[in-house]
């Protein structure tokens, strides 16, 4: 009976994960002044009983501005051609590629997911830390998962291929 007892409420706790409202991103990313930065990211909403097939995914700055938008057009000016989602929304992924890193692009960011037809989530308690260095390093790249990531170079292919793999991992 206990066996069953374990089962039911391992059952009840996975249910419970996969129908509320999560986002999994590095607390923190750096970034070299000029280079490029990926922002590993997965979400998970409540099971909307219905079919679900549009999605518009949204990453904010502190100052609440549309850094990325699904819909290019939505993205404020100073962001449209550098910021990129990576991954398919449909696949909970919500990946963000920056380009050019800024200063000004310092965090925190957070992701908004909108599901067509039936609701739509800001996670504002999943806030990515975003720095910018100045220095002059060669390429580092040192991954702690779920603490800190910490990014520095000047391609995204790998760092493209990295986000990809860390959404399909959660």
């Amino acid at each position: 009976m206990a066996c069953i007892s374990i089962q039911w409420i391992l059952k009840i706790e996975l249910k419970l994960q996969a129908s509320s409202w999560s986002a999994t991103v590095p607390s923190s990313v750096k970034g070299l002044l000029g280079a490029c930065v990926v922002i590993p990211c997965s979400y998970n909403y409540p099971d909307p009983q219905i079919s679900t097939t549009s999605f518009t995914g949204i990453w904010y700055n502190k100052d609440n501005q549309v850094i990325c938008h699904s819909d290019k057009s939505q993205t404020s000016g100073q962001f449209r051609n550098r910021t990129k989602l990576l991954g398919d929304l449909s696949k909970k992924n919500c990946s963000l590629m920056i380009d050019d890193l800024q200063q000004s692009d310092v965090g925190p960011l957070y992701f908004r997911i909108e599901i067509k037809g039936y609701d739509q989530y800001s996670y504002k308690n999943n806030k990515v830390s975003v720095s910018v260095s100045k220095s002059d390093l060669s390429l580092l790249y040192s991954f702690e998962y779920k603490s800190e990531v910490n990014i520095v170079g000047s391609g995204c292919s790998a760092l493209e291929h990295f986000a990809l793999i860390f959404a399909d991992l959660h």
